[in-house]
């Protein structure tokens, strides 16, 4: 096989984490992989700057950290974009992705509703997904307190939060009392069913690895059948009608295969797709933004691509795919 190329900026990383020879995730406990990518998150994401933070308790007592551009009023009623963290349904939280959240909203001043979810192994499949499907809906029920606008909802996430953002939207499809307009899948977890011809291309040498990911699924899904278009909605058998997408794939990722394959099975569907695929960057890039420079320069892309594409003028000046 030729040798693959790599964002140089990676590629300097990437010798670092294998110069540290810290253990791999699948050879640590819960919590000191949580301790890890805590870690990692603080040494390499940007911490969140020109916002404010307001911490709401959802339904069940869920938090969620609204995230308003600092000269934003209340009463704006602004669009917001429902955000669920990655981490594998095991390691993530919403702390370790204020950053993240925080560039999205000033880059685009919009909201973000941060949502902390429960984690696996202690609360796993389906409580992550209901505690996603809540959030969403109490947003929605609390918008004119929130300062959000109840027609510009979108819900997106990253790696296993894009999966409850893709699951989410094809539930509230299916309820039909919940119209939202927009999901942000940023490299989804979006097929556990199987695995795809990336798990082998990809499945060592670029972070998330193929044995990791088949211990985070472990962990969320337990006995749950693999089929439940909950846990892989590629598997839906019904993809019409799903709110518009920007659906972001990296070419050194163990989850190309399976985020390539839902963009192009929405597109077939009949809806509105940005597919934008990265051949030469490696999952969970965005949260390096203090080391990776095409991190903040993706989430301004995201956040310019959310305004005109759903939020504000759906200019049609950008690529659908």
């Amino acid at each position: 096989m030729p040798a693959r190329r790599i964002d140089p900026s990676i590629a300097a990383l990437l010798e670092q984490f294998e110069e540290a020879q810290g253990d791999a995730w699948e050879d640590m406990s819960v919590e000191q992989s949580r301790e890890a990518f805590r870690e990692s998150m603080r040494l390499l994401a940007d911490p969140p700057e020109r916002v404010r933070i307001v911490t709401e308790k959802g339904e069940s007592g869920i938090p969620i950290h609204f995230f308003y551009p600092e000269e934003m009023d209340v009463s704006d009623h602004a669009p917001v974009l429902v955000f669920f963290h990655g981490g594998g349904w095991v390691v993530g939280e919403t702390a370790s992705y204020a950053g993240l959240c925080a560039s999205l909203a000033r880059y685009g001043q919009f909201i973000v509703a941060s949502v902390d979810y429960r984690l696996a192994p202690e609360n796993p499949f389906p409580a992550a997904h209901e505690d996603a499907e809540a959030a969403v809906r109490w947003v929605f029920d609390n918008a004119d307190k929130l300062g959000i606008d109840r027609a510009k909802i979108a819900v997106g996430g990253d790696s296993a939060g894009g999966n409850l953002a893709a699951s989410v939207a094809l539930k509230l499809r299916d309820e039909n009392d919940l119209p939202l307009i927009a999901q942000i899948l940023l490299y989804p977890v979006i097929d556990v069913s199987g695995e795809h011809p990336s798990y082998e291309e990809n499945g060592e040498g670029f972070v998330l690895t193929a044995e990791a990911m088949r211990g985070f699924r472990a962990a969320y899904l337990g006995s749950t059948n693999h089929q439940d278009p909950r846990t892989s909605p590629l598997l839906s058998k019904d993809m019409s009608n799903l709110p518009d997408a920007y659906v972001l794939t990296c070419g050194l990722d163990p989850l190309r295969d399976e985020g390539v394959a839902y963009a192009e099975a929405l597109m077939r569907a009949g809806n509105a797709v940005v597919h934008d695929h990265r051949p030469t960057f490696v999952h969970a890039f965005l949260c390096w933004s203090k080391v990776i420079p095409a991190a903040n320069a993706t989430l301004r892309m995201i956040a310019d691509i959310a305004n005109a594409r759903f939020f504000r003028s759906r200019s049609p000046g950008l690529p659908v795919e």
